[in-house]
């Protein structure tokens, strides 16, 4: 502390320093949480940074939010310091749970819209500073459903450039909140720390540029910002001699971009003149005046763009002709880190995106819309210059050929996403390349009939991966070079090897709607050990169903349907083979004379068809004895006389009981025990002993609830058989000792009766001695605790009353110091129970006039001679008369070490 009022004073001794107001540039908003977090959507924060080399008090700085304006001072800062240091971050929080782990440097009442509103930045004399959203549109950057927060690119360059701003990349993340389950997740955000955007984005020059959004109206990207007057004078443009009478307007994000809208009759496969007679207030010499372009209006085809209808291998079109295409991207930057292939319906072509404006924004399959000029490099049609972004989503599905079919029409193919299957390499192909090599390897489908190129880029992973077991499926892009034609794989997955655990790839070639019915089922490659490995071969449709087998061979959805059922062995009926009915001594199949067919059945001796079900029955059992229409009945059985079947009685006393068998007519429930049998003793057996259909009807207790010889009252036992089964005895093993629970665990009628003092009031371990609690059981229900929430914790405050129940009442409340010099005033900051105001006291003199008495008289905080008032004229009303460097100079300085002193630790 010493060597900061020493500081202080030093400063304070060469003259005194008023605050400057804040200028633009100085304090940006660098970071916009206006998405909540993951926990909550009232979790919002804005983030401010400081782009100087000095600390800057935010006092009176206004927040604009929409129609509603916070503003910095004590009263929402903390510690009531609203200071940003040099380089460093302030953190605006909703409340202060918005970041978990970050004190917020100021809370206010923030309310942000998800989409959108006016977010500004006004220092103390409302005077703009920085703005974050200036149309109060959809906000520039962040994701509602990630939680990633607005990020700014670059403090140096506006706020209001949309492409100022981008997400958090979702790695370099700062702070956390807490869950429902008071888990912490992290903040999709850097609050406090450099954002994962930040970079060196410029908002300087872009190539001259024409793009062709609609057939009535283009957009014109120029080489430098540009001024709205300049955009709306209608002579700056015209279109093939005619001067344009639309409307233009500068791009709100980019003001480098003229939307020129209203344009009439501008066909697609027109070529236009657009020139600029004069554009006045540029900032540099870059752009001159009179600039013409040429361009092809609306969304070309790129087959179009690509025509050579004079056929000398370049397109028709000419190459400083600007033309917009439409395409989903196949490969993103993974040839050279430049390149970029996208196709349509018609054709497909190659992006130059050496400076990969594009590359970084886009994903395989995203719909790109892109304007640029056509070259060609080394044989191939490309776009250079382009210009564009996503529209959406446009899937590209490989096209299957041979590769007989791709050299035949090798122009189509060029930039086209195809699939040949079945390649290998041919007679002395180069080897497969080692990491960071590439390679040009000749291939064929067809035994070396159709030779091409399969060429593998050392800026892709193929040459990483491990050599394909051939012969192999390859997907890749078609290429030209040097008027020879190749296939480019894109990555490792294009040349059938994998990584991971992928999902098995199907392919199948047969007619629609035959796939997965019947026995068709397509070709299956699963990923095995790193190679993508055919588990499945593909079933085709036969072209009849005459098998008998219950399957579907021509997968129409029927089994059998082709199959002959006048055969013997499937007659009428797949299955129903009249050669193999057990027992039968012939049997044939014949027309049933109602367009079927039916087995004719001869059964063998002892046999007959009793129940016309087309099988022969035996004629030795108790329901066919003899002949289908006898049957022996309860108490007979079918049995053989001389090979006769007859029925005989079974009624017999086994046991030898004297009672008869039930089974035959007897009143003996069980003829193979003698103890068994009417009027015999009922034991508690779990036996019916004497057939009166009761088991153990004389023990009426027996499995009720008993109590055994324990200490406790509870019915934990069970009553149960006596070994010799003449009595019942309790079968009980557990018991049951009081806990503190709540519940009567001994069954006596008591609950918890060991714990007496269960329910009165205690005092918990918080600072305050008020018995705020109550004694409940402890977890282990052996004994009591204090129940009492923390947050009852009762501080001292002033108001007369006791409230830490301590027996003192407004203790240790301080005090207040206020004012310097003579005017120093010490209260008391609470007296009977109400806050004190500090008042300094009055000044003994308005000018230092007393001489060399130590003493700051005008509380100014200078002392005699030092008092710039005192100007040594010898009293009255022109000063005091003391000598330079008087006693009274030393006094001066300190009561102003002394004030000083007392600021500095009052303020910490």
């Amino acid at each position: 502390m010493r060597s900061f009022i020493t500081i202080l004073i030093l400063t304070l001794s060469v003259s005194p320093v008023a605050l400057a107001q804040m200028s633009a540039g100085e304090v940006v908003i660098n970071e916009v949480a206006w998405m909540g977090s993951s926990d909550s959507f009232q979790d919002e924060w804005i983030e401010l940074f400081n782009a100087t080399g000095a600390p800057i008090d935010l006092a009176g700085t206004k927040i604009i939010e929409g129609s509603t304006t916070f503003t910095l001072d004590g009263t929402v800062c903390a510690s009531a310091n609203c200071t940003i240091p040099a380089g460093g971050y302030f953190i605006i929080e909703g409340d202060e749970t918005a970041i978990e782990d970050i004190t917020a440097d100021a809370i206010v009442g923030l309310g942000l819209s998800n989409s959108g509103e006016l977010l500004e930045l006004r220092n103390s004399t409302d005077d703009l500073v920085d703005v974050a959203n200036p149309e109060a549109a959809m906000w520039f950057a962040g994701d509602n459903t990630s939680k990633q927060t607005m990020e700014r690119r670059n403090a140096a360059i506006s706020g209001d450039i949309s492409s100022n701003w981008g997400d958090n990349d979702g790695l370099t993340m700062n702070g956390y909140v807490l869950d429902g389950s008071a888990q912490q997740v992290p903040i999709h955000g850097t609050p406090g720390q450099p954002n994962s955007v930040e970079g060196t984005y410029s908002a300087g020059p872009q190539i001259i540029h024409i793009h062709n959004f609609d057939l009535n109206g283009i957009d014109v990207s120029f080489s430098e910002p540009i001024t709205q007057a300049t955009a709306e004078d209608a002579a700056n443009y015209s279109f093939d001699g005619a001067g344009f009478q639309g409307t233009a307007s500068l791009n709100v994000d980019d003001e480098s971009i003229v939307h020129l809208r209203g344009i009439a009759n501008l066909t697609i496969e027109t070529i236009v003149t657009l020139r600029t007679d004069s554009l006045e207030g540029q900032s540099t010499g870059e752009i001159s005046l009179n600039i013409t372009a040429r361009f092809l209006p609306g969304i070309s085809e790129i087959a179009f763009v690509r025509t050579d209808g004079d056929v000398d291998g370049s397109p028709d079109l000419p190459s400083d002709v600007f033309f917009t295409v439409a395409g989903g991207v196949s490969s993103v930057a993974d040839f050279d880190g430049r390149e970029i292939v996208i196709q349509d319906a018609t054709a497909g072509i190659d992006i130059w995106d050496e400076a990969q404006l594009l590359a970084p924004d886009l994903s395989r399959d995203d719909l790109l819309q892109v304007s640029g000029l056509i070259i060609q490099h080394n044989g191939k049609d490309q776009i250079a210059g382009p210009k564009g972004g996503s529209m959406g989503s446009l899937q590209i599905t490989p096209e299957t050929v041979s590769l007989a079919d791709f050299l035949t029409d090798a122009e189509h193919y060029e930039s086209w996403l195809v699939r040949i299957r079945d390649i290998q390499p041919a007679s002395g192909a180069d080897p497969w390349p080692t990491s960071g090599m590439a390679a040009s390897i000749d291939i064929t489908d067809d035994g070396e009939t159709t030779v091409s190129l399969l060429r593998i880029d050392s800026s892709t992973n193929v040459d990483e991966s491990t050599e394909p077991l051939w012969p192999s499926d390859l997907i890749g892009v078609g290429a030209e070079y040097l008027g020879s034609y190749q296939i480019l794989p894109r990555d490792q997955d294009d040349i059938n090897l994998c990584s991971g655990t992928p999902s098995p790839r199907e392919f199948y070639s047969g007619p629609s709607g035959t796939e997965g019915v019947g026995l068709c089922t397509p070709e299956v490659f699963e990923c095995l050990v790193g190679v993508w490995t055919q588990t499945a071969e593909e079933v085709l449709p036969e072209v009849t169903d005459d098998d008998c087998d219950a399957e579907d061979e021509n997968c129409d959805g029927t089994d059998d349907e082709d199959a002959d059922l006048s055969l013997d062995t499937q007659c009428g009926a797949c299955g129903n083979d009249c050669t193999a009915i057990a027992n039968a001594s012939a049997s044939f199949c014949e027309s049933d004379g109602q367009g079927g067919y039916a087995c004719t059945l001869d059964c063998d001796d002892l046999f007959e068809d009793c129940d016309s079900d087309g099988s022969c029955n035996s004629l030795t059992t108790n329901s066919y004895c003899g002949d289908c229409s006898t049957d022996c009945g309860e108490f007979a059985v079918c049995i053989l006389e001389e090979g006769v079947p007859v029925c005989s009685s079974t009624c017999s006393d086994a046991d030898g009981d004297d009672h008869a068998d039930m089974a035959c007519g007897g009143d003996d429930c069980d003829d193979a025990d003698p103890l068994v049998h009417p009027g015999a003793t009922e034991l508690c057996d779990d036996v019916d002993n004497d057939c009166d259909g009761l088991t153990d009807d004389d023990f009426p207790e027996k499995g009720l609830a008993c109590d055994g010889s324990d200490a406790d009252l509870c019915l934990l036992g069970t009553w149960v058989c006596s070994g010799d089964g003449t009595e019942l005895l309790c079968d009980e093993s557990a018991q049951r000792t009081e806990s503190c629970n709540g519940e009567d665990d001994d069954c006596d009628g008591e609950i918890d009766e060991n714990w007496p003092t269960l329910g009165e009031l205690c005092d918990g371990v918080d600072d305050d001695i008020c018995e705020n609690g109550v004694l409940i059981c402890n977890d282990a229900g052996n004994g009591l605790r204090c129940d009492e929430d923390p947050s009852t914790n009762k501080p001292e405050v002033c108001n007369g009353v006791d409230d830490d129940c301590d027996g003192d009442v407004d203790e240790d409340m301080g005090q207040y110091t206020c004012g310097v010099g003579e005017c120093v005033n010490i209260v008391s900051v609470c007296v009977e129970g109400v806050y004190q105001q500090c008042v300094r006291l009055p000044k003994p003199e308005q000018a230092e006039e007393s001489c060399n008495d130590g003493l700051d008289n005008d509380c100014d905080g200078f002392i005699d001679n030092d008092d710039l008032d005192c100007n040594g004229g010898g009293g009255g009303d022109d000063g005091c008369g003391c000598a330079s460097g008087s006693t009274g100079s030393t006094g001066s300085l300190a009561l102003l070490l002394l004030g000083l002193a007392v600021l500095f630790r009052r303020r910490h």
